[in-house]
C-alpha cells in the first residue's frame, strides 16, 4: 500500500505485492481492499475477516515466489507478455470505444489476472481456455458473462495476429461456449402506470428525478450514456434528433404525448448508473413492482412495446442504434413467447 495509491468510495486502498529482481520493480494486485490503519507490517489488522484475506495474501506470495523460481516472473525473449500487450491495446482503443466498452475491457482483463497472474502468448493454449472456463463457473460467473470473458482474450489474440505481435494463433482447436442471450425482461403497461403516479405522489425529489429519468428511457428506449448527455436541444420539430455514445448511430425519436410531459417536468443531469439502480429497487419497491428495476430495463421495455404496437423491427434496429438485426432480434423472440 502506497500513499501514491487512491482510495475508493469506502475510503479503502488496494493491497499490491511489490516484486524487485535486478532493480526491475512489478507490482501485483491482490484484489484485497482495506482501510489505510487496517494494514501493519505487512498483515491486515483490525478487520473482521482478517484471517481469511492474511491467508489469500500468504497463498499469493507464495504464488508470486514459486513464479520467480521457476523464471516466468519476468518475461521471457521471444515470448511476449499477453498482459503488457492487452494493456496497450485498451489504451490505444479508448478514443474509439465508450467507456462503458473500456471498464468492460479492463474488468475481464482484471480477472484473468487473478486467474494467472503471469501470462504469456506461449502460456495461452486451448487447455488453458478451458482451465479458465472452470475457473469462471467456480466463481459464480453466467453464461453470458463466461462468454464475454472468452471473447475477450481471443479479441486480443486476433489483435496480436493483426499487429503481428505474434505468428500463428495459439487458440487453434479451441470450442469456445456459444453464446446465450439472456432473457429480456420488461416492465407491463400496468407498471409504467404505477411509475406515473409514483412521480405525482412521492415527495421525495431524488426520487421522483430518477423516476422521470427512467419514463424517458422507457418511453424513448434510449441507453444510460444517452440520457445522461440528453439535452433539450436535441429536440427539433417535436423529435428528439441524436447520435447514440456507443454504436454512432443517428436515431429520430418522436415525441409523443406522454414523453412531452416528462420531458417538461425532467431535470437534466443524471446520476451515475450505480446509484440510479440503487434508487430504482426502493422506487419499484414503493410501486410493488417485482422486479428488479435496472435503467436498462427501460430500454427493454420501449422495444417489446414497440413490437407489441405493431412497429416494424428494421424501424426497431433504427431506434435503438442497433449495429446489428440479430441484436434486435431478440426482441422479437420475447414478444412471441408473450
Amino acid at each position: 500500500m502506497s500513499q501514491s495509491q487512491r482510495p475508493d468510495k469506502n475510503n479503502c486502498y488496494p493491497i499490491r505485492i511489490r516484486s524487485c529482481v535486478k532493480g526491475k520493480v512489478k507490482y501485483f494486485p491482490t484484489g484485497i481492499m482495506v482501510e489505510k490503519e487496517q494494514f501493519k507490517n505487512k498483515e491486515v489488522v483490525k478487520h473482521y475477516n482478517k484471517a481469511a484475506l492474511n491467508s489469500s495474501l500468504h497463498s499469493q506470495l507464495l504464488q508470486i515466489e514459486k513464479e520467480f523460481f521457476e523464471g516466468t516472473i519476468f518475461k521471457k525473449k521471444n515470448d511476449p507478455d499477453f498482459y503488457f500487450f492487452c494493456e496497450n491495446k485498451i489504451k490505444q482503443q479508448k478514443a474509439r470505444d465508450t467507456p462503458g466498452t473500456s471498464r468492460h475491457k479492463e474488468s475481464y482483463l482484471n480477472k484473468l489476472k487473478a486467474f494467472k497472474r503471469v501470462l504469456t502468448f506461449n502460456d495461452i493454449t486451448p487447455g488453458f481456455m478451458y482451465d479458465y472456463e472452470t475457473y469462471c463457473k467456480e466463481r459464480g460467473n453466467k453464461d453470458t458473462t463466461i462468454w464475454g470473458s472468452v471473447k475477450f482474450v481471443k479479441k486480443m489474440i486476433n489483435a496480436a495476429l493483426n499487429d503481428g505481435a505474434i505468428t500463428g494463433n495459439p487458440l487453434k482447436g479451441y470450442k469456445a461456449p456459444t453464446y446465450v442471450g439472456p432473457v429480456r425482461k420488461y416492465l407491463t403497461e400496468k407498471e409504467i402506470e404505477s411509475l406515473e403516479k409514483f412521480t405525482k405522489k412521492s415527495k421525495i425529489e431524488k426520487l421522483v428525478k430518477v423516476a422521470d429519468w427512467f419514463l424517458f428511457a422507457c418511453y424513448t428506449g434510449l441507453r444510460y450514456d444517452d440520457v445522461r448527455t440528453f439535452d433539450k436541444k436535441q429536440i427539433v420539430n417535436d423529435r428528439i434528433i441524436l447520435r447514440t455514445g456507443k454504436t454512432k448511430s443517428d436515431v429520430s425519436i418522436k415525441v409523443h404525448p406522454k414523453l412531452k410531459l416528462v420531458i417538461e417536468r425532467m431535470a437534466l443531469g443524471v446520476i451515475s448508473n450505480t446509484k440510479m439502480n440503487d434508487y430504482l429497487k426502493v422506487i419499484g419497491a414503493d410501486c410493488k413492482i417485482n422486479k428488479e428495476l435496472t435503467f436498462h430495463l427501460a430500454r427493454h421495455t420501449f422495444a417489446v412495446y414497440w413490437l407489441d404496437n405493431g412497429g416494424t423491427m428494421e424501424s426497431l434496429r433504427e431506434l435503438l442504434g442497433h449495429s446489428s438485426m440479430r441484436t434486435t432480434q431478440i426482441y422479437g423472440k420475447v414478444t412471441n413467447l408473450k
